[in-house]
């Protein structure tokens, strides 16, 4: 509904815009149409969904994985061949953008100084939410528009402006850190606080600004402070999952490695959000798997590892028979063999290619070629049901701090 900006002053109209903000990270917008498509430049709905269009930029034009449709805009990113009129990266910049206009009018609109219960820990958990965006922007755009508290957004005819790398950087690290050493956020992980950014998001969010710094041009190697933002997360409660894939389970919430998760339900009507997870976690296998598993959810062939990414772990190492569908497979629930090498030959010796011009006919554009890459399966499903998607998108969580401190000490 449409109110204005004075009739919102209450705690149950600030709540439900913060849970706007954050769902900005997970939904594609307030419609469950699918048939829906926004004013966007060769984009749809489900374009528009943070997860899908980050994952997209970030894992096609690297060696992790393929995209086994020759979709529009899918077939560039995988062979590196684009430029910033595609469609995903002009609809994730969007809403990665949008996401930042809404910080900026929620910050407009309640004040520290409004008489509403915890609207100071509100307001900088949206100021951590607007430096996360801000974070991806500048590491997959590099000079993003700059829209922050002084910005007319309410004169329609002002756009922002560019002030370079160096700068945005500068603006984000200074406001996480003043969130870090003067926030109202909470310190220490609980389920109360699951799926809000707190301190340890906000130490972790300046762990990857300093981590990246030279990467971005900025002046001066931060490796010093990258480990020292990680040194504070370690300190925090988190701790490292024994079964390493309780991170992915279907009740991931209860995994205590993760500081960061964008939240899903099975519930979520919402293009993409709910849909893109499926094509992640069951979509992933090829069209014959879900007959095997005996699975309501249709295997799309879409995404997968490609062969050499595989095979860069050795065949023992657990973690690689425990994502990625390589020959036999183990029903979990019977211990029983449910696919063998026979029936799934994964791996092959020739490389994952896409071909362009090619069209989905139904089958493949290419058996040769859907047969390669290892089908990932690390994300647990309900498979009794077509939508039974509930696991959270962990997307900080301690093993990342782990991994940032080593690099860090390298």
């Amino acid at each position: 509904l449409d109110k204005s900006s004075n009739s919102i002053h209450n705690e149950a109209d600030c709540q439900s815009f913060l849970a706007k903000i954050y769902s900005g990270f997970g939904l594609s917008g307030n419609s469950s149409d699918t048939n829906v498509e926004p004013d966007l430049q060769g984009g749809d709905q489900g374009s528009l969904v943070f997860l899908r269009g980050l994952l997209s930029l970030q894992l096609f034009p690297s060696d992790e994985a393929i995209w086994n449709w020759a979709d529009e805009g899918i077939v560039e990113l995988c062979q590196l061949n684009w430029d910033y009129t595609l469609p995903y990266a002009y609809s994730f910049y969007q809403r990665a953008m949008l996401n930042v206009r809404y910080c900026k009018e929620f910050l407009d609109v309640y004040s520290e100084g409004d008489n509403i219960p915890d609207v100071r820990k509100y307001r900088d958990q949206v100021r951590g939410l607007r430096a996360m965006n801000y974070y991806y922007l500048i590491d997959l755009y590099r000079n993003p528009g700059v829209v922050w508290d002084d910005s007319p957004t309410d004169d329609k005819s002002w756009k922002p402006s560019q002030i370079g790398a160096q700068a945005v950087f500068d603006k984000i690290v200074a406001e996480l850190l003043d969130l870090s050493e003067n926030g109202n956020l909470d310190e220490t992980p609980s389920m109360a606080t699951y799926g809000r950014v707190t301190k340890p998001v906000i130490n972790t969010l300046l762990a990857k600004m300093y981590l990246n710094a030279e990467a971005w041009g900025v002046d001066v190697p931060r490796w010093q402070e990258a480990a020292d933002a990680c040194d504070v997360v370690m300190k925090l409660g988190y701790t490292l999952e024994s079964d390493w894939k309780a991170n992915f389970a279907s009740n991931n919430e209860s995994s205590m490695e993760t500081i960061f998760p964008i939240c899903f339900s099975a519930n979520d009507q919402d293009l993409n959000g709910t849909d893109y997870r499926n094509r992640l976690f069951a979509w992933t296998l090829h069209y014959k798997d879900n007959l095997v598993l005996g699975l309501k959810v249709t295997g799309d062939n879409g995404v997968c590892g490609q062969p050499d990414y595989v095979k860069l772990f050795d065949d023992a190492y657990i973690r690689k028979n425990g994502s990625f569908l390589l020959g036999e497979m183990i029903d979990p629930a019977t211990g029983k063999v449910i696919i063998t090498a026979h029936d799934r030959p994964l791996i092959h010796t020739a490389d994952v290619t896409i071909i362009p011009g090619t069209e989905r006919d139904g089958t493949a554009w290419g058996d040769v070629n859907q047969e390669d890459g290892g089908r990932a399966i690390k994300w647990p499903f309900d498979k009794s049901t077509v939508d039974g998607i509930e696991n959270d998108f962990a997307l900080f969580r301690l093993a990342d701090i782990y991994l940032m401190k080593a690099e860090c000490l390298v």
